[in-house]
């Protein structure tokens, strides 16, 4: 079969063919303005050119993609919405996200199919997994003390997770909203940790209410300064 047989035949460009049979070392012989390969191996050169082709169309989606994409399509309130993998959508407020699931054919095919709403409050964090897509899915999980499910296997699903690959969000996206996720869970954490000053104000309370002495209220004290 002739390499310009199979661009005619197939709509194929036949310089990509040619430069992935040399690529590749495939065995051919030189015709007069095209190659000559087995017929036993013209399958294996179509796999090759088309999954190239869907790379090329897949990076080329990726480099169209920019933070805006994903401030655009927030909903009032919102910061960021990331369409994701197996019918999942993730809106990220200032003080929370919200992940919504619904029925698609992956999800169904990989027995997920399920349809709702999950609110997640920052306040409520106490950690945050991220897994960035390659051969599997890439996932963002924010973990609260009432998970139960940490274990691989469903950590793409679990009711926490938001999942998601590259042809939806690039890398570089997806880095400035994990840091600004991580920036708003740090700021909540911030808040709800209470002051030194309203430490000493609490210890100061019980030294005048009898319930500290003068030598415990000192000691509480330095070890709020962290004096030695």
């Amino acid at each position: 079969m002739t390499t310009r047989d199979l661009a005619r035949d197939y709509q194929l460009n036949q310089v990509q063919l040619e430069t992935i049979i040399l690529q590749n070392e495939m065995p051919h012989q030189n015709g007069f303005g095209y190659l000559i390969i087995d017929d036993d191996n013209v399958d294996f050169l179509l796999e090759l050119y088309y999954k190239q082709h869907d790379d090329e169309k897949r990076n080329e989606n990726e480099s169209n993609f920019t933070i805006d994409t994903y401030k655009s399509a927030a909903p009032k309130g919102a910061v960021y919405r990331i369409e994701g993998a197996r019918g999942r959508k993730i809106d990220i407020y200032p003080n929370k996200c919200v992940i919504t699931v619904g029925v698609t054919v992956g999800s169904v095919i990989s027995n997920n199919a399920t349809d709702g709403e999950k609110t997640i409050y920052f306040c409520d964090c106490i950690g945050l997994q991220v897994k960035k897509p390659g051969l599997t899915l890439g996932y963002l999980q924010f973990e609260t003390a009432a998970s139960t499910s940490n274990n691989i296997a469903s950590n793409f699903f679990n009711e926490n997770t938001f999942t998601y690959d590259k042809s939806q969000i690039n890398d570089y996206c997806m880095h400035i909203v994990i840091e600004y996720v991580k920036q708003q869970l740090e700021q909540v954490k911030a808040l709800a940790m209470p002051s030194i000053a309203d430490e000493l104000l609490k210890l100061k309370k019980l030294l005048d209410c009898g319930i500290l002495s003068e030598e415990e209220f000192k000691k509480q004290k330095d070890k709020l300064l962290g004096i030695c």
